[in-house]
């Protein structure tokens, strides 16, 4: 490891064990101190906020998170969201609601946002891990991406290198991009075989996040599925090289 700290995950149940002795008459209260122990480490050692008022957090979403933010490497880290819009703002709510009330989707559903100018990533309770890391995937390479201006990606040299690797092509033109909001705008053509079970949408943006989410969470998996893949996140991702 490169943080001279033990893993979260270690810390977190050793104090969990500590406190279990004089409240194993108060549950509640073990597992209140236990998220604020969660909630408190997480701040103090990730670039992100969790946000605690009107959201739904239990300690298992929160030992996720944690997880998820402890795999990456510390550049990742300090780069998720788009650093002029602060930190970011980690949300947990059924309906998949940012902090403003805005709500992109008809159902609640997992996000990242920079919607006026903030940083948000916004979870559905209760989250597998790779959910938490593909959506840290976006706020990785939204990382440079103005405010609500999603497809401007795709001028960035890194995701036009990610999709010369692993087969897409854009078939949408530079003004067309310019002109667009949302990737769902766009146009692409896939020349490689399908790989992905699911796909919330059909275009480079999820491809990348999906192999971030795998390369962090079993990086023998992603060799195996495709080692284009792999060695695009070893590369441009895993290392600090740039």
């Amino acid at each position: 490891m490169t943080r001279q700290q033990a893993p979260l995950t270690n810390r977190f149940a050793r104090r969990a064990s500590r406190l279990a002795l004089p409240l194993l008459a108060g549950l509640s209260l073990l597992a209140f101190v236990f998220s604020g122990c969660i909630i408190e480490e997480v701040q103090e050692r990730f670039a992100v906020e969790i946000v605690v008022e009107d959201q739904t957090w239990n300690d298992e979403s929160l030992y996720t998170i944690a997880d998820a933010l402890e795999r990456l490497p510390e550049h990742v880290v300090r780069r998720l969201g788009n650093r002029h819009y602060g930190r970011l703002q980690v949300l947990s709510n059924p309906e998949g609601i940012a902090m403003d009330g805005w709500q992109p989707f008809d159902t609640g559903a997992n996000f990242y946002s920079n919607f006026n100018r903030r940083n948000e990533m916004v979870l559905v309770p209760n989250q597998g891990l790779r959910t938490v890391l593909h959506e840290l995937g976006h706020a990785y390479q939204m990382r440079e991406v103005p405010s609500n201006r999603y497809a401007w990606l795709f001028f960035q040299s890194e995701m036009q290198e990610f999709m010369s690797a692993t087969g897409w092509e854009l078939l949408s033109s530079d003004a067309d991009v310019a002109a667009a909001r949302s990737v769902s705008e766009l146009q692409f053509s896939h020349s490689g075989p399908p790989l992905w079970d699911r796909l919330s949408n059909d275009d480079p943006t999820e491809d990348y996040a999906n192999s971030f989410a795998l390369y962090f969470s079993n990086p023998d998996e992603l060799l195996e599925l495709s080692p284009a893949r792999f060695e695009f996140m070893r590369d441009h991702v895993a290392s600090d090289s740039r």
